[in-house]
């Protein structure tokens, strides 16, 4: 289930987004570091767009 955490977080189906979910209240760390990327994935979008 290691992939879950690679994915866009919008694109995970009923049960990858339990897994995720499963996984993240087991280490704080690891949900910081999943809201980090989903950060980044969110900027490096809006920068594409914007041509940057």
């Amino acid at each position: 289930m290691k992939y879950v955490f690679h994915k866009d977080s919008g694109k995970l189906s009923q049960e990858e987004k339990w897994h995720l979910n499963r996984y993240l209240e087991l280490s704080g760390e690891l949900r910081t570091a999943c809201q980090l990327k989903e950060a980044y994935r969110v900027w490096f979008s809006n920068a594409k767009e914007r041509g940057q």
